[in-house]
């Protein structure tokens, strides 16, 4: 029924309408073909029904065959828990059993480790001296046995259970269990013995080749180079060669990377040998006198091994993979071990004399300088503090060197200001600018400089602060306090009440040891100012400030003299270098120098004046008649300086020249320029011109004793415009000068002194300011364009009234409007 329903429905959805029945002949051949497709696959299932039938029947046979089986086997089960003993210590049964097995294993690990360890041992002895490559391999392979057993241990108490598998397993096969320390600690003697065998056999092996080279005497690379193939230095290589594979044993925690190789520890064995026969023994060539000598000897060693090791050695380190690894550095570290070694002998018998400690300090310092210098030495690892630190490893040897340096540099000290020419210019100097040191201070700054050298490169801050401290800084004091000394004694010898048959000495030595004394001192203050911006104390600076931040802090650092945080805590305080406080002191002590100077010379310019200042009156006839012609009188009185004036200007032109060929110039100008120049000015200003009494004559003839005598006579020698030394005196007298009128026949625009002082008198009665610096704001107008149009600048309103009311004129006529 349902197949016909099937049938019908389809035809009923295929054949719809009488036109579809044209397609009937093509869905009647389709369906014929789906009947023969649908007759073959029932054929085959036909076919192959039977055999499918089978496969499950046999199948389903087995499956109840390993049923039966398990319900035999589940019988036998039930039957053996039933006979089980029951009660509460089944488990610990199972546990002891669990245990017991693995405790088994792990013995089992440790048979096949031992095993592992004794074969591999066994093939490094026996091919250590037939095949060298297999031993280093088996070698190797112990090394890596070792090496994950490290990493693999926990270090904790043996429990009987297997370690869980790391990510260390993947990386070292070799083990996968943890390894109790007692098995890691035979596995470490194992390696270390073969190490030794190793190191043993390959040694002699590179001894005899460097012996066949001519170790320990320089190798002719060039010599090598042109026989590549000469079977010694092919001994070499390979023998060297195999050293450099031969890793040195690890204990658990140590770095990959060696601090040392066996290769090189040979290459160092002979020099180091021969080194220490000569200056560590009962050798004439080791002489605490003469340190230098062995200083020498290493130097000597360094430059003839350098060809050999910068090149050969340094390409087979790089070839065996050792490429950050410097041959050279390498081998001077093992020599400054020797170095070192002897140093470490010789102080205790170098503290019993203070003469051979200190050249031995100086030897070791020049040492650690060519190092550094000519050989461009740096420690293969970490900071190298040179061997001048040597001196500083115990205390008492550290305090002993700085007693002995102290010693000594205050003898040389003392020998230099002592000196019969301690004062005296040092011939051909050649520094830089025009300073001009005496012996006694370029010495001094040589000491200053060997202390420093001292000290440089010591490693320890606080042993740093201490020679800075102890050493330079008291120094500096000393050299200060001398010349204090010193200038004690020249004022002294110089006081107002002389005593009857007193020599005195000549006051222009005095003033030329004063100049030496300025000399000596700033050119010690130019050298600690250059010294506050080198590196070394800049640096150093900066290490006082960060020491000292907290008090506390520099009682763990200043572990030498307590009484150095003090000093710390000094140097700290707002100052910009360390030299801040001396060099302040010395500047001071200059400063008083030249006023010294400055007061000398004008007391005994004063005195000369005193003639020529006790004159007041200085109105002078003319030959002219009328004395307010602006001619200038050709009489000789005015065309010769006065003879009074003569005694100053002779004790100028002594004194000048004397500072002059004393000081630098810099400071000589500074002098003149900003001490002597403006008290002549006022001497003349105060003295002469604000107490006289002028006329146009009289003034003039001032005018030629100022302008030709003193300002170009004597001043001009020195200065270009001499004249603005003695600004208020010049423009002063450049308005006494002036005629009272201006004559039609002059033919000049300046205007005549009555011009001036009617300004004067129209200027508020001339009261103003007396301040010369704000004159510009405080004059009037027209005053200051006639004033400035006779060439006064600088002179204040009340000054320039001031100084022509000194004109008899202008007196006569001021008297008359009164």
């Amino acid at each position: 029924m349902a197949v016909a329903t099937r049938v019908s429905a389809l035809l009923n959805e295929r054949l719809a309408d009488l036109s579809s029945l044209a397609d009937l002949p093509k869905f009647t051949a389709d369906l014929e073909d789906q009947r023969l497709k649908l007759a073959g696959v029932a054929s085959q299932l036909s076919k192959s029904g039977p055999v499918r039938l089978s496969q499950v029947c046999s199948d389903t046979r087995s499956a109840q065959a390993r049923l039966e089986q398990l319900r035999g086997r589940r019988k036998t089960l039930l039957r053996k828990v039933e006979a089980f003993p029951r009660g509460e210590h089944h488990m610990e049964t199972l546990m002891e059993a669990q245990t017991k097995l693995s405790r088994l294993k792990l013995a089992k690990r440790y048979v096949d480790l031992l095993l592992d360890v004794d074969d591999l041992s066994s093939e490094v002895e026996s091919n250590t001296a037939r095949d060298i490559k297999r031993a280093l391999t088996a070698y190797d392979k112990l090394q890596a046995i070792y090496k994950s057993a490290s990493r693999l241990n926990s270090n904790q108490p043996f429990e009987g259970t297997t370690a869980a598998r790391s990510e260390d397993d993947a990386l070292h096969p070799a083990l996968g269990f943890t390894v109790q320390p007692e098995m890691l600690k035979y596995l470490n003697t194992v390696i270390f013995s073969l190490y030794d065998l190793l190191k043993g056999h390959l040694s002699k092996k590179l001894e005899h080749a460097l012996e066949a080279l001519g170790w320990p005497k320089a190798v002719s690379v060039e010599s090598l180079r042109r026989q590549a193939t000469d079977p010694h230095w092919l001994a070499f290589k390979s023998a060297f060669g195999d050293m450099l594979l031969l890793q040195a044993p690890k204990t658990n925690g140590e770095a990959d990377k060696p601090d040392s190789l066996p290769a090189m520890e040979v290459l160092l064995r002979l020099p180091v040998l021969q080194y220490k026969y000569h200056f560590t023994g009962e050798r004439p060539t080791n002489r605490l006198d003469k340190p230098e000598w062995s200083f020498t000897k290493v130097l000597a060693m360094i430059r003839d091994f350098s060809p050999f090791l910068c090149g050969p050695v340094q390409s087979l380190l790089e070839e065996y993979g050792y490429v950050g690894w410097d041959a050279k550095n390498h081998f001077v570290e093992g020599l400054l071990d020797a170095v070192m070694y002897k140093l470490r002998l010789d102080i205790p018998k170098l503290l019993e004399n203070p003469r051979l400690f200190t050249h031995a300090s100086k030897e070791t310092y020049a040492f650690d300088k060519a190092l550094r210098e000519v050989h461009l030495y740096t420690k293969p690892s970490g900071k190298w503090d040179g061997c001048a630190s040597v001196f500083t490893e115990r205390r008492e040897w550290f305090e002993q060197w700085l007693i002995m340096e102290m010693a000594a540099a205050k003898a040389t000290f003392e020998d230099a200001v002592q000196a019969d020419k301690a004062w005296e210019f040092v011939e051909d100097y050649f520094g830089e600018g025009d300073a001009k040191p005496t012996q006694s201070a370029e010495l001094f700054i040589k000491i200053l400089e060997a202390i420093t050298d001292r000290y440089r490169l010591l490693p320890d801050y606080s042993h740093r602060l201490a020679f800075l401290n102890e050493l330079q800084l008291p120094l500096l004091e000393d050299y200060l306090q001398e010349v204090r000394d010193g200038i004690k004694r020249h004022v002294s010898a110089f006081h107002p009440v002389n005593t009857a048959g007193a020599s005195l000495p000549s006051k222009i030595n005095r003033l030329q040891m004063l100049c030496r004394y300025i000399c000596s001192l700033q050119f010690i203050s130019s050298n600690l100012r250059e010294w506050a911006n080198l590196p070394f104390f800049i640096e150093f600076r900066e290490q006082v400030r960060k020491q000292n931040k907290l008090t506390n802090e520099a009682d763990d650092v200043l572990e030498i003299d307590p009484s150095l945080k003090a000093t710390a805590a000094e140097l700290l305080g707002d100052q910009a270098s360390l030299f801040d406080e001396v060099v302040a002191a010395y500047d001071a002590t200059i400063r008083r120098l030249q006023d010294l100077v400055v007061q000398d010379i004008m007391q005994e310019f004063s005195e000369a004046m005193w003639q020529y200042d006790k004159r007041r009156n200085w109105v002078i006839s003319s030959s002219d008649s009328d004395s307010d012609s602006p001619t200038f009188s050709s009489s000789p009185l005015l065309d010769e300086i006065t003879p009074e004036f003569c005694t100053a200007l002779d004790t100028l032109t002594s004194f000048l020249p004397a500072i002059h060929s004393h000081l630098p110039v810099t400071v000589f100008l500074s002098l003149l320029q900003r001490d002597i120049g403006p008290r002549l000015d006022e001497h003349f200003f105060t003295k002469l011109i604000l107490r006289g009494r002028f006329n146009a004559q009289g003034a003039k003839k001032v005018s030629y004793d100022v302008s030709k005598g003193l300002a170009k006579g004597v001043l001009g020698r020195w200065v270009r415009k001499p004249d603005a030394l003695l600004r208020r005196t010049t423009e002063s007298l450049s308005l006494l000068t002036l005629p009272l009128r201006t004559s039609r026949a002059s033919g000049t625009k300046a205007p005549a002194l009555v011009t001036i002082v009617e300004l004067l008198l129209e200027s508020s009665n001339g009261q103003r300011s007396d301040d010369e610096d704000s004159n510009n704001d405080a004059q009037d107008t027209a005053l200051r364009e006639a004033l400035e149009s006779v060439g006064v600048y600088r002179l204040s309103t009340k000054k320039v009234q001031q100084v022509v009311e000194r004109r008899v004129e202008v007196e006569n006529l001021l008297d008359s409007l009164a």
